[in-house]
């Protein structure tokens, strides 16, 4: 992450990345469930669930599926059986031809955990489109809460990869 802080006993964190497309492509992208089933294949996560209802300004996204023990950080393993469920909900809203807001929400059934960002989508002057993500994560877990929002911190490079991997082929291929 670009940068990220803990505040009381949340982590917050700022990333920004570029898409090599213009905003109205980028838009169709993410109305398209396949390439939310890319980005979690990218993960490795196994047979996620992706749900996208697309309409003319908003697109709601869920994704849906069960995290590999190997993806969980050893501290926080202990605390839950396996794998765990998840649950992402993308919500996508069109400002204008140029613009794109978004927010974005992970959990876990059973786990005290989650992620939360803001996410605005720009078109720049070379006409590539420029996200900025602002978030938090927050751990409920006595003592362990803030090892585990760093460690959690610390998958960002791999979740921003698995994104942009999947953005590049999907963009080379519609």
């Amino acid at each position: 992450m670009n940068q990220s802080e803990s505040e009381g006993k949340t982590m917050k964190f700022t990333e920004s990345y570029e898409y090599e497309a213009p905003v109205a492509k980028v838009w169709q992208m993410l109305s398209d469930p396949a390439f939310v089933t890319s980005r979690d294949e990218n993960l490795e996560i196994p047979d996620p669930t992706v749900e996208t209802n697309a309409q003319a300004n908003q697109i709601v996204s869920t994704t849906s599926g069960e995290v590999p023990p190997s993806m969980i950080p050893a501290a926080a393993q202990r605390f839950l059986k396996g794998g765990a469920e998840f649950l992402i909900r993308e919500e996508w809203r069109l400002v204008d031809a140029t613009t794109i807001h978004g927010a974005l929400r992970a959990e876990g059934k059973g786990v005290p955990a989650y992620l939360q960002a803001q996410v605005e989508l720009k078109q720049t002057p070379a006409g590539n489109t420029k996200a900025t993500m602002n978030g938090e994560i927050k751990v409920n877990i006595p003592f362990l809460g803030a090892k585990l929002e760093k460690q959690a911190l610390s998958f960002a490079p791999k979740l921003i990869a698995a994104d942009k991997k999947a953005a590049t082929d999907w963009l080379a291929n519609n």
